[in-house]
């Protein structure tokens, strides 16, 4: 969706784009879902796109904070029990 693109306007003085989304944000969503969720589950709780809840998650994955499975072809995101 255009609404969840970054404008120019939307950088820092470093010229990085600003974080619009918390990544607590996305934990939390996963949280409401009862530990699990796909991507539009996460995005919807969230109010983004697809698209940034899937760069959000697989960072947030990436990081070691949530897990995540292929399911076909969706994803299945989990918290971890540490988390």
């Amino acid at each position: 969706m255009a609404e969840d693109r970054p404008s120019k306007n939307d950088r820092d003085n470093s010229g990085k784009f600003s974080e619009q989304y918390d990544p607590d944000e996305f934990v939390d969503a996963l949280r409401q879902l009862g530990g699990d969720g796909s991507t539009k589950e996460v995005a919807d709780k969230v109010g983004c796109s697809r698209r940034t809840a899937t760069y959000r998650l697989s960072s947030l994955r990436d990081d070691g904070r949530i897990g995540g499975r292929e399911i076909g072809r969706s994803m299945l995101w989990m918290v971890n029990d540490g988390e």
